[in-house]
């Protein structure tokens, strides 16, 4: 009697130490379930033990927001000639105004001129991303077929007075020519901006950007048509 009494105090221990051991797996792998991309969550990847894990135990929350797919570039081509030749010539040099600004901030990161001048210039570039996709689905039904991008373009320049967010970045124009005079360059006789995605290379890639040939992707979102420069003389003031 005593024997199995004392046998079934050491099952009962086994018993509570296995439980122990899987809840403390699991409670392991939900933690690398919801934090952001690492290296021993690409290891986990790799050896497809989320995607088993997932089966049974999905988990819907994070402690962090997704990373980034891409970012957003915004590019300013201007031409020292007016905007009829714009078909003919190559931009004489362009300007990618998210870099410059992220690189203003972090030499003075209280200017809150360039802190707001970043939120609204970037917001206004998100804005109308989301509107070129809302235009396609409209094209889309009124056509019954996908827009080309010809179409899509003619829409959006056909009724660019009415979209916010395109006057904006056509007025910040202004400032990015006023701040090249500053510098010293010439001034330009037209202009026109577009909007790219530029992707994010996951963690377990990002090795590569220290290799001479590597190249992320990037995609055209949105192109501008060429204006000119409005009331350029006064740009030297």
């Amino acid at each position: 009697m005593r024997w199995h009494l004392s046998n079934n105090k050491y099952v009962i221990r086994a018993q509570y130490g296995l439980g122990g051991l899987l809840w403390f797996i699991y409670c392991l792998l939900t933690i690398f379930t919801v934090l952001p991309v690492s290296p021993i969550r690409a290891k986990l990847e790799y050896w497809y033990l989320f995607d088993l894990f997932k089966m049974r135990f999905e988990q819907n929350w994070t402690f962090f927001t997704p990373p980034l797919k891409g970012n957003i570039l915004i590019v300013y081509d201007f031409w020292e000639y007016s905007s009829e030749s714009k078909n003919t010539k190559p931009c004489d040099y362009s300007i990618e105004v998210v870099s410059e600004t992220n690189a203003a901030k972090r030499r003075d990161p209280f200017a809150f001129g360039t802190e707001v001048s970043s939120y609204i210039v970037e917001g206004s570039a998100l804005v109308t991303q989301n509107l070129f996709v809302e235009i396609r689905k409209f094209l889309t039904l009124e056509l019954g077929r996908v827009p080309t991008d010809d179409e899509l373009k003619a829409e959006i320049d056909k009724n660019e007075q009415n979209f916010g967010s395109l006057q904006t970045l056509y007025g910040y124009s202004n400032v990015v020519i006023n701040e090249v005079v500053r510098r010293g360059g010439r001034k330009p006789a037209s202009y026109r901006f577009r909007i790219l995605r530029q992707e994010t290379p996951k963690f377990i890639n990002r090795k590569q950007l220290v290799d001479p040939t590597y190249s992320p992707q990037i995609v055209m979102i949105f192109e501008s048509r060429v204006r000119d420069v409005v009331n350029s003389s006064s740009m030297s003031q």
